[in-house]
């Protein structure tokens, strides 16, 4: 990838330097996220109910965490997609989504968690 780079005035002597590519877009290092994190709604996995529901899922509830998907192009290597693009997911669904889950069951996992959490005041519309 082609980088480029930003620089903002902070001040005499000071200088803050942004990574880019060349659409202007950051460029994060591996564990970054693209915005903050929403500890409430990551939050509010716990005690949830898988919204994967692959073949094998136990639906153990003591398990679930609110995943993150890299795929459908919201997310990549070392970047974590936003909290909105995640799902409530066991940990046999989490480990084997890549394996086993369809684009299908990846939207429609994604779309019951917003649901849930626009339903808990989580997610809002404006």
């Amino acid at each position: 990838m082609n980088m480029a780079t930003a620089t903002t005035s902070l001040g005499p002597n000071r200088t803050r330097i942004k990574m880019v590519n060349l659409t202007g877009r950051g460029v994060y290092q591996k564990g970054q996220t693209s915005k903050t994190p929403s500890k409430p709604v990551r939050a509010s996995a716990q005690g949830q109910d898988c919204q994967m529901r692959l073949v094998g899922c136990q639906n153990d509830t003591a398990t679930v965490v609110l995943c993150h998907s890299r795929r459908g192009g919201f997310g990549g290597t070392g970047v974590k997609p936003m909290d909105f693009w995640g799902y409530y997911g066991c940990n046999h669904c989490h480990s084997n989504e890549e394996r086993l889950a369809t684009f299908e069951d990846l939207y429609m996992a994604i779309g019951r968690t917003q649901v849930l959490l626009h339903l808990q005041g989580l997610l809002k519309m404006k």
